[in-house]
């Protein structure tokens, strides 16, 4: 239960970011079947297979991207790791994986358009450089599950994140 959220709304407006193989979107898309979701997925191998899921799965009206949510419209380098562990270089601590080039979203301009019923954002590791570049349209989100990632013990942000989301 630990995705499940009480929407206002029978047809709520969901991100999934981070989205992986789908599990989430097929979660919250049995929850609201006439939610409009939008799944992000960086790694090029996993996005195919979210999509390929979001199909057999009777979710085909859920919106898969691949790209990686950032804070910038660009193309970024991509640890791809395999699994589920991928992440953008530049936040990628210690994981590894092959470096491959991947288009990316801000995060921010998606928000801003649009009232955004729930963000599930589980970008290993870049969630706090997103939420601080979305700080100013963050009011315009209903609700949030957070999967933060620190890789690096002697820069721990949550503190900071959490006093963030608490001024939005």
């Amino acid at each position: 239960g630990s995705l499940k959220f009480r929407s206002r709304t029978p047809r709520p407006r969901i991100l999934d970011c981070g989205a992986n193989v789908g599990l989430a979107s097929l979660f919250f898309k049995r929850l609201y079947p006439s939610a409009r979701i939008t799944a992000f997925e960086a790694d090029p191998a996993i996005a195919a297979m979210l999509a390929a899921n979001l199909r057999e799965n009777g979710a085909a009206d859920v919106e898969a991207v691949a790209a990686a949510v950032w804070t910038t419209e660009a193309e970024l380098e991509f640890n791809a790791e395999g699994a589920d562990s991928g992440a953008v270089r530049e936040v990628a601590g210690g994981l590894r994986g092959s470096v491959v080039r991947v288009p990316a979203r801000r995060l921010r301009e998606v928000i801003a358009r649009e009232p955004i019923d729930l963000v599930k954002l589980d970008i290993e590791g870049a969630e706090a450089a997103v939420l601080d570049d979305c700080k100013d349209v963050l009011s315009n989100v209903g609700a949030m599950i957070l999967d933060l990632h620190e890789f690096d013990a002697a820069d721990r942000r949550i503190p900071d994140l959490l006093g963030q989301l608490s001024a939005c």
